[in-house]
């Protein structure tokens, strides 16, 4: 009984009906609910043309990505921005849009990132996004470096528009690592897509106009003074065995 429901289910389906009504005045048959051809909607239809503007209230910043990783004495901070233009728009800036590089940072870049699609300008001060921006969100990848000092690595940037969501991740999770990120809960250790291990800060809800992140020790280790201390060591040895070196071949030469 199932299967031939199921049966019966199928072929109705799969043929094509149409609904007939009977005009009560009229006594004919008719399509019922189909609307007269001129007041269907026109298929087809082309879109609408996106209108320019350079007004930065239809500018939004849908959503800041950052990714902090050690480079030497220094943090590498790579930011991944997804702009957007109110609908209906596209914005455009004569002057272009500033990306801001936060004080103290240093080593400014634009970076290939997967979906990235915004070009910009590098100068001392920051970027400056020259492509105009669509409603459907186009994405920016930059870089700095921040300096670490006494093991703390932080850094406070304007951002070009408010965003009321940003992720922050820390690759260095080494005790007694510790990320603060303004806006957001704390900061939790979270296995990463990769397999990776790294802090997570993440703040929703809450509508901000510039990111301040710390990041606090970053340091090397309980044996990083006697690994230092035995390399200024080898370097000295090493700086004494060529000086004793050049004074041998001198007296093989005769010279004083």
């Amino acid at each position: 009984m199932r299967r031939l429901f199921a049966i019966v289910a199928g072929a109705a389906l799969a043929v094509p009906w149409s609904a007939r009504a009977i005009d009560a005045g009229t006594g004919e048959v008719g399509d019922a609910g189909v609307a007269p051809e001129d007041e269907r909607p026109a298929r087809d239809a082309p879109p609408q043309p996106l209108a320019a503007t350079s007004d930065r209230a239809a500018l939004s910043l849908r959503h800041v990505h950052v990714v902090l990783e050690r480079k030497g004495d220094r943090i590498e901070v790579s930011e991944l921005m997804t702009f957007a233009s109110r609908e209906g728009t596209r914005f455009s800036s004569p002057e272009g849009l500033r990306v801001a590089l936060p004080p103290g940072a240093v080593a400014p870049r634009t970076t290939d990132a997967e979906g990235a699609q915004l070009t910009a300008e590098v100068d001392a001060a920051g970027f400056v996004v020259v492509d105009p921006i669509g409603p459907g969100g186009d994405d920016l990848s930059v870089t700095f470096e921040v300096p670490i000092a006494g093991g703390v690595a932080a850094f406070e940037q304007r951002l070009p528009a408010e965003t009321p969501s940003f992720q922050v991740v820390s690759t260095w999770t080494r005790a007694p690592a510790r990320l603060r990120v303004v806006g957001a809960g704390d900061a939790v250790r979270d296995e990463l897509q990769n397999g990776l291990v790294a802090l997570v800060a993440i703040g929703r809800e809450r509508r901000t106009r510039a990111l301040s992140v710390t990041l606090s020790g970053v340091e090397d280790g309980a044996d990083a003074w006697p690994r230092r201390a035995a390399l200024a060591a080898c370097a000295a040895l090493f700086a004494a065995g060529i000086i004793a070196f050049v004074r041998t071949r001198r007296r093989e030469r005769g010279r004083p």
